[in-house]
């Protein structure tokens, strides 16, 4: 899924919706979600052998923060999520309108 794409996806989802996606840089994937205030956003993840990180500019090694899998990660967020047409927290819960 491309940048637009997750764009267009993301344009009738609600505020904390977002997609994983793979990035055009190595060794890294792309988070797309929409923000609070409507606008989509967009992060890198780091891939490595210690796991997946959220890059951050200037952090320093020691205060870096590295989650065993993609899914722990975006826990981390508070991120919602939309599987089958509903829209999800991250532990699963139905959001209702």
């Amino acid at each position: 899924m491309s940048r637009q794409e997750a764009e267009a996806f993301l344009s009738d989802k609600r505020a904390g919706s977002f997609v994983v996606r793979k990035s055009s840089q190595r060794d890294r994937l792309a988070l797309s979600h929409r923000h609070h205030n409507g606008s989509i956003v967009h992060a890198i993840i780091q891939v490595s052998y210690k796991g997946y990180m959220l890059q951050e500019d200037n952090v320093p090694e020691d205060k870096q923060v590295w989650h065993p899998t993609v899914t722990k990660l975006l826990d981390t967020l508070l991120l919602n999520y939309h599987a089958n047409g509903k829209d999800y927290l991250p532990d699963g819960t139905p959001l209702i309108d």
